[in-house]
């Protein structure tokens, strides 16, 4: 597994699973309830992610992206997070034309990492998106397994990362940390 030190390690996981739990709403430049691609349903979560979008051109370009394409993308609290991980996106499903991802974070005391970690995990859904093959836990582990890098197996299955992903998130953080730079000169 990797980690983004930004004060605390932070680890970024993509699990290579299935799931049937769903969550949330989404969009370029605003995160609403009629969201068609990036979608969450908890209020504190839409505020931050609404605020991140504000300030992070990282996250407007993925979310952007991603609504141009065939992925559902929910982003919840992780209520049950695995030990030592931050983020993870599962893949749910694959029906009617629409592929469908969740991503869990962490709760955790800084806004600003969590955005991170939303950036991070926006990446890899944005790399799914980009590959329609991804249908299932077989097939996004071979694509994985070729686009990145397994980090550890977990009871849940493989888990994977790139350098892409990681890259997002430090950029998101970099955005953040620069706003908040500036706001502070202010």
């Amino acid at each position: 597994m990797l980690l983004l030190n930004a004060g605390r390690g932070l680890m970024f996981v993509v699990f290579v699973t299935s799931a049937t739990e769903a969550t949330a709403a989404a969009g370029p430049a605003r995160i609403t309830a009629e969201a068609r691609r990036v979608r969450t349903f908890e209020p504190h979560l839409r505020d931050l992610l609404e605020e991140g979008l504000r300030i992070s051109a990282t996250l407007r370009a993925l979310v952007d992206r991603l609504e141009q394409s065939d992925l559902v993308v929910y982003v919840m609290s992780d209520p049950r997070p695995v030990r030592r991980v931050d983020g993870r996106l599962t893949l749910m499903a694959a029906v009617s034309g629409a592929r469908y991802v969740m991503v869990r974070i962490r709760e955790l005391p800084h806004p600003g990492l969590v955005l991170a970690i939303v950036g991070h995990e926006l990446q890899h859904a944005m790399e799914i998106a980009d590959d329609p093959a991804i249908v299932d836990a077989e097939s996004m582990a071979q694509a994985y397994s070729r686009m990145g890098y397994a980090t550890q197996a977990m009871p849940s299955g493989l888990s994977f990362d790139t350098r892409a992903a990681v890259e997002a998130g430090m950029q998101v953080w970099r955005e953040l940390q620069a706003a908040r730079a500036e706001g502070a000169d202010e």
